[in-house]
């Protein structure tokens, strides 16, 4: 059972990354309109899964906090000063260097690292509170309560400090608890996995994709974006448990499994390679095409250089991706 819950999310996990750097090369609408409505909110969902896992395995609250801040916020510094270094080589600051990675400047496609640990760190909390109330319904009531209120909370601070972190909480808090609660609510998980509950989600997408435009910023078009991506997250979860039931086996999900394991260092490099594939033809179908071409062509090159890095110093690996490789490619690589 476990193997399964691994590769279904792993194939999630996959497919998600893949939309992101296919979506950040702009392929031309529609598709991108289409990627654009659910990519993030996928991710935040798949977390949310991956979230219960790891955290049930963990005995300490605090500490567990403290590992999720090292392995998404450590990264997120470091990619920071990265940027900056690249951007302002000829008229370094130091001072600019260093509070760079927290400057609304640099909030850009690694946001999700920063945001991702706000909303685990808040979820905990609302855990901590509600953890004594022995009475299911009642501490489902008071959860939704409490996390209605956070998730308003985190939109009066954005309001008052402009900080696009507290924002971003707000708006992928609730497909972060989705995929969270149907995990540890098994109920709650047969009933959003019911073939009518799926078939009701993926009629409202597709009505509600009709109110939603990349190029608009209006509130109906924002409201439609996070709504949507909601709604897409449970069909794609059915779709990746019953793909991985019935089509993938042990030898043919390798690749996938190595996408999934570097989905951070291809969420983090890729925005460095993406210029080198900055072209767009005139018909849809060719653009596409040559963008998933691309995009595919984006996370080869992004795990060849995580590899590379691996080989060069372990500390790279740590700082750059919140991770140490595993004991056995260690050892194999000083062995070298």
């Amino acid at each position: 059972m476990n193997k399964q819950r691994d590769n279904t999310l792993d194939l999630l996990k996959g497919f998600a990354i893949f939309l992101v750097v296919l979506g950040h090369i702009n392929v031309v609408t529609p598709v991108e309109n289409f990627i654009y409505s659910f990519h993030m909110s996928l991710f935040m969902f798949i977390s949310g899964c991956t979230f219960f896992y790891s955290y049930s395995k963990s005995t300490r609250s605090f500490s567990y906090i403290i590992k999720r801040f090292l392995s998404l916020c450590i990264p997120y510094i470091f990619w920071g000063w990265i940027s900056y270094y690249i951007k302002h080589s000829n008229n370094f600051d130091f001072d600019s260097f260093i509070t760079f990675p927290i400057s609304a400047e640099h909030f850009n496609h690694l946001w999700f690292l920063p945001t991702l640990f706000l909303i685990i760190a808040l979820t905990i909390i609302e855990d901590f509170l509600t953890k004594s109330i022995k009475n299911t319904v009642l501490r489902l009531i008071v959860k939704c309560v409490i996390l209605l209120f956070g998730i308003f909370v985190l939109f009066v601070i954005f309001k008052f400090t402009k900080i696009k972190l507290f924002r971003q909480g707000g708006i992928y808090f609730l497909p972060f608890l989705c995929g969270y609660s149907i995990i540890r609510y098994q109920e709650l998980g047969k009933f959003v996995l019911n073939p009518f509950f799926l078939f009701v989600c993926v009629i409202f997408y597709f009505i509600g994709l009709k109110f939603y435009s990349i190029e608009s910023s209006s509130a109906i078009s924002l409201i439609a974006r996070f709504l949507l991506g909601i709604l897409i997250c449970f069909p794609f979860y059915k779709f990746a448990l019953s793909f991985n039931s019935l089509v993938m086996t042990s030898k043919n999900f390798g690749g996938v499994q190595m996408l999934s394991k570097n989905t951070l260092a291809i969420y983090a490099i890729h925005e460095f390679l993406r210029p080198l594939f900055n072209f767009t033809f005139n018909q849809i179908f060719y653009d596409t095409i040559l963008k998933i071409i691309s995009a595919l062509l984006i996370i080869f090159f992004c795990i060849l250089i995580k590899e590379f890095l691996e080989r060069i110093s372990f500390i790279f690996v740590f700082v750059l991706f919140g991770k140490l490789p595993k004991k056995e490619k260690l050892y194999a690589y000083h062995s070298n």
